[in-house]
């Protein structure tokens, strides 16, 4: 199956956070899309905090996923850049008693 991404800025407040909201599919093919952008956005040192939001993909696998918050750790180390945060989707909820 091919899997593909699509990211959009959405940068509607000046003060706020700027959010990238990553759709499609985010696998360790594909986050390479996302930390590029990552690259440009973050290069800005008065550009407010970023936020990565991932809560509309259709897939989240979990190398990917991986591959991605190391990049934003280490995007984190460096000193004068925006804070990054990710907005995670919710966990899908199994509703049965699990047995003690």
């Amino acid at each position: 199956m091919e899997h593909s991404s699509r990211v959009t800025i959405d940068a509607a407040g000046l003060a706020g956070p700027i959010r990238l909201q990553v759709l499609g599919c985010l696998t360790l093919d594909t986050v390479q899309t996302v930390t590029e952008i990552l690259d440009r956005g973050a290069g800005f040192i008065s550009c407010p905090d970023l936020v990565v939001d991932l809560q509309a993909l259709d897939h989240l696998d979990p190398a990917g996923f991986a591959a991605l918050e190391l990049y934003i750790d280490q995007l984190r180390t460096k000193d004068g850049l925006p804070r990054i945060t990710t907005a995670l989707p919710a966990l899908p909820c199994d509703c049965q008693a699990v047995a003690p």
